[in-house]
């Protein structure tokens, strides 16, 4: 679990739990998943392997703005 864009320390203890090792390195690329505080960054979904996940989706500000999921639905 790569959690170089986090700042909650619970996640040292969850990925400890679940038994997954975690890494602050961001060029590392051996992850599965990346834990992300804020918006996903465009090159780092081009960079992802078919395997590896994050905790976001692209552009889900859209639904969690009032006023852009209103203009949507």
């Amino acid at each position: 679990m790569n959690i170089f864009f986090s700042q909650y320390e619970v996640l040292h203890d969850c990925a400890e739990e679940t038994n997954f090792s975690t890494t602050t390195d961001e060029v590392d690329d051996d992850w599965d998943v990346w834990w992300i505080d804020g918006p996903i960054l465009p090159t780092l979904l081009i960079k992802m392997k078919w395997y590896q996940r994050t905790n976001h989706l692209p552009a889900c500000y859209v639904l969690a703005n009032k006023k852009l999921l209103a203009r949507n639905l």
